[in-house]
């Protein structure tokens, strides 16, 4: 794994998709790296405790990617703390989750994705006792998971999950007499354009990558918050009311989608300045 994240950035790509592939991989590798240094430290290290895992025994620690020889040394690695061991895991699952958010995993069946990082993090923060942290990352995949149940996929396709279809606007209940104003041009939606009455309040799926950052949500900006958008979307979609624990757990998944620029999450500059 270590020789791979070196040297990786350095292989030339000659496509964008060559370029996902790219990611796709480094995702890989430090998932990799921290199951294997979570099973390792749990085999032959101290269990980690809170008050002595700054001290504890763990493993040695081994980041580089040559191998280390010195004939005067009586051994090449020292035993790296507990607590240094469980600190490189959460990085490395961290990463892991934002390469593969940003390339997601084509072939999830026994190879990891973003998923698989997210429920091994959670599983690091139990045996860390991070309980808010094991239950907020529970929380995201508890998310996915209701994202899959009902169906979300089927518009929200593709790695931009969204923008390759045009849908229907309130296909279990009727949007625009709920919403109670006067109809616009703009509510025709796709009918606009093509004057088919079969586009008449047909929409083009938006893509949920940085959803978290682009409210006010709908064409008609109708929908002030992700959870006011969620809710509305589960009515007149699928034709289901969300209890409040679903609405939740959906936009704590939806939020895991926002991505990284120059190694900086990316932020709503209008939300920095309330």
């Amino acid at each position: 794994m270590n020789v791979i994240l070196k040297e990786i950035d350095d292989i030339s790509v000659s496509s964008p998709s060559e370029e996902l592939d790219r990611i796709r991989v480094k995702g890989e590798c430090h998932f990799i790296r921290a199951s294997l240094y979570f099973t390792l430290v749990n085999l032959y290290g101290k269990a980690y405790n809170k008050a002595t895992s700054a001290t504890d025994y763990g493993v040695p620690l081994k980041l580089t990617e040559y191998v280390e020889h010195d004939k005067d040394k009586k051994t090449q690695f020292e035993r790296t703390p507990v607590a240094k061991i469980y600190e490189q895991i959460v990085e490395d699952l961290k990463t892991a989750v934002n390469y593969l958010t940003e390339s997601p995993q084509k072939r999830p069946l026994h190879r990891a994705s973003k998923e698989a990082a997210q429920l091994l993090l959670s599983r690091v923060y139990l045996y860390m006792q991070d309980w808010h942290n094991a239950a907020l990352t529970a929380e995201e995949l508890a998310g996915y998971d209701l994202f899959k149940k009902y169906n979300c996929a089927t518009c929200h396709v593709g790695e931009n999950m969204g923008g390759q279809s045009y849908e229907l606007l309130g296909i279990k209940h009727d949007y625009f007499a709920d919403r109670g104003t006067e109809l616009t041009i703009e509510d025709n939606g796709r009918f606009k354009e093509t004057k088919d009455e079969r586009d008449r309040h047909r929409f083009k799926v938006p893509g949920l990558r940085n959803v978290a950052l682009t409210a006010p949500y709908f064409h008609d900006g109708t929908q002030a918050t992700l959870e006011d958008a969620v809710i509305a979307m589960a009515k007149y979609e699928v034709g289901v009311d969300l209890s409040t624990q679903e609405v939740a757990q959906m936009v704590s998944f939806l939020r895991t989608l926002t991505g990284e620029y120059q190694g900086k999450l990316l932020v709503n500059e209008n939300d920095l300045q309330k």
